[in-house]
């Protein structure tokens, strides 16, 4: 079965060496590693040539002008030939030479699936040490297709790019990676092809990936990023149709991309907790507590009360985002609140996955 490994790269000539010889080293060797440099003006081309020299089946891809990540790993969607593909950065690697053997394997014995995925290794740019690690389900093995999307709108699923294997028709079908949807391009395919053919969980790090601040996703604005995921939103809906999108869960999503751009919960956390100290100390406790101790908790209150405010007004332009492009959840379907009540309480009960 063979796998397509579509490999963007712009200026990375550094590390593009190691990336392409994860690939090859793989114990699955039914594989084409398609390079697509994305107008470069270090030394990759060099690189990339060299590996092409060695071994057949890289296949390089030479722009002539930087388009952006997208519309590169496009260009390699359009030549791929096999009948799984994986998209991987330039600067991301493979950490287990035997996930292509593995997720072949799964996709002989379930080929309607839309693919296989482990978790990834998330790595510090500066000095490649490990921050944590991403990837999940509720446990190990295959996904169908709305217990897997339950499990993604509940914050208990997520596909990572670098570690996804997935059937190339699929992707194809649903529009490669699409422009328009910037850095969550890949994080749409990934999750609205699980959601509506099932998937493979494998529990084990596959892949590695390096973040800084000035990635793609980093680099967004919040109105962009928002935007984005609201599309996404919107094409998830649109692929998965035949699913049930529970608005309950479809909130809890929502509150977490929130959450993740903003850390929400920690500042209301630790706000909360400042106030209730204040708010619950006794007459006698006031006397015990050291004056510069109350100075600092009153100044703490008064200067984070405008960064509160702040804050509520961003998550409520977040908010308003998803309203206009993916519509208000209550409006999106008819059926009664009460039985989407009891679909929660049921999917949120981990002893029933």
């Amino acid at each position: 079965m063979k796998i397509s490994v579509i490999l963007p790269n712009y200026n990375h000539g550094g590390l593009v060496g190691q990336s392409i010889e994860r690939v090859l080293s793989q114990s699955h060797r039914d594989l084409e590693l398609i390079i697509v440099d994305d107008g470069s003006t270090d030394d990759s081309a060099e690189v990339i040539s060299r590996y092409h020299k060695a071994d057949s089946r890289v296949i390089p891809l030479f722009l002539k002008e930087n388009s952006g990540v997208n519309a590169a790993a496009s260009e390699g969607i359009r030549v791929a030939s096999g009948r799984l593909c994986i998209g991987i950065g330039a600067d991301d690697y493979l950490c287990d030479p035997h996930f292509f053997s593995s997720a072949a394997e799964l996709m002989r014995r379930r080929p309607s699936a839309a693919g296989v995925f482990g978790r990834s290794r998330v790595l510090d740019m500066t000095d490649d040490s490990v921050l944590w690690s991403i990837g999940a389900a509720p446990k190990e093995g295959f996904w169908n297709g709305q217990k897997f999307l339950n499990a993604f709108l509940s914050n208990m699923a997520f596909v990572p790019g670098s570690s996804a294997v997935l059937r190339l028709d699929l992707v194809k079908q649903a529009g490669g990676f699409q422009c328009d949807l910037g850095p969550q391009s890949d994080y749409f395919i990934n999750h609205a092809l699980s959601a509506a053919h099932g998937i493979y969980f494998l529990d084990r790090e596959v892949a590695a990936f390096r973040i800084a601040p000035t990635t793609y996703s980093a680099c967004a604005t919040d109105e962009d990023y928002f935007r984005c995921h609201a599309l996404m939103e919107q094409r998830l809906r649109a692929y998965a149709a035949n699913r049930v999108f529970d608005p309950a869960l479809m909130q809890l999503w929502r509150e977490a991309i929130v959450n993740g751009r903003f850390n929400v919960n920690r500042y209301e956390a630790l706000h909360a907790t400042v106030r209730s100290f204040v708010r619950e100390l006794s007459p006698w406790e006031q006397r015990t507590i050291p004056p510069r101790l109350m100075q600092l908790v009153e100044s703490y209150l008064d200067q984070s009360e405008p960064i509160m405010a702040e804050l509520e007004q961003r998550k409520s332009a977040a908010h308003a985002v998803f309203r206009e492009i993916a519509g208000p959840l209550e409006e999106r379907n008819g059926r009664r609140s009460g039985y989407f009540d009891r679909i929660s309480r049921y999917i949120r009960d981990a002893s029933l996955w």
